[in-house]
């Protein structure tokens, strides 16, 4: 097993990589939430989870929380190719500055992460904050 550094991305769309456990063996990842954040339909609060990829069922994870005892949502993902193996496995999450959502999993040693796909009530969410924080234009006249 191994532990994954911490890393924040400074940007307008701020991505943030959390400190993850993963089996080789078994796709399964155990991630420390430190705030709210969407996943799926769910918003988790903050805690620790456990991700698992749906044994035959090709890109479709599971959350887990109290150690895996306890479902909390499904997650549908599309593979995103690597031309190298990945070094390290990543939760990697999305944030406009108000909200965070479960955007990416990278697991180390494969050539493919996961982007999980946003459900349309949290897509839908995103382009109304970001419509309302387009300055009006001023007037000429």
């Amino acid at each position: 097993m191994r532990l994954a550094p911490v890393m924040f991305v400074l940007s307008a769309l701020a991505a943030t990589s959390l400190p993850v456990k993963a089996d080789a063996m078994h796709p399964s990842i155990s991630v420390q939430l430190p705030f709210t954040v969407s996943a799926g339909d769910l918003r988790l609060a903050p805690g620790k989870y456990v991700i698992r990829e749906i044994s035959g069922m090709s890109n479709i994870f599971a959350v887990y929380r109290d150690n895996g005892m306890k479902f909390e949502t499904y997650l549908m993902a599309r593979p995103v190719e690597y031309t190298k193996p990945l070094e390290k496995t990543n939760v990697v999450l999305r944030s406009d500055g108000r909200e965070y959502v479960m955007d990416e999993v990278r697991i180390e040693g494969q050539g493919v992460a996961y982007e999980f796909v946003t459900p349309s009530a949290v897509a839908s969410r995103e382009k109304e904050r970001r419509i309302s924080e387009v300055p009006a234009g001023k007037s000429g006249l």
